[in-house]
């Protein structure tokens, strides 16, 4: 699988290439925003936001690393 987007298009773009190289035959627009839609997804990709939210707090920031020299 290719690497992460950062946009929306790219990343549904990704999502339409994923379906199309696994089933076969690309989603359709209909398709695609059912899937979408579906509360498991809608979970899933609330879950995935906070953690990316909770690693991006966690991270330390440039020169407060350890052994990192302090500005």
């Amino acid at each position: 699988m290719e690497t992460p987007e950062t946009d929306l298009g790219g990343a549904i773009g990704l999502v339409r290439r994923f379906v199309a190289e696994t089933t076969g035959e690309a989603p359709t627009d209909a398709e695609l925003a059912r899937a979408l839609s579906r509360y498991f997804v809608l979970r899933e990709i609330m879950e995935n936001v906070e953690l990316g939210r909770r690693e991006e707090e966690e991270r330390p920031e440039a020169g407060n690393e350890p052994g990192g020299r302090q500005a």
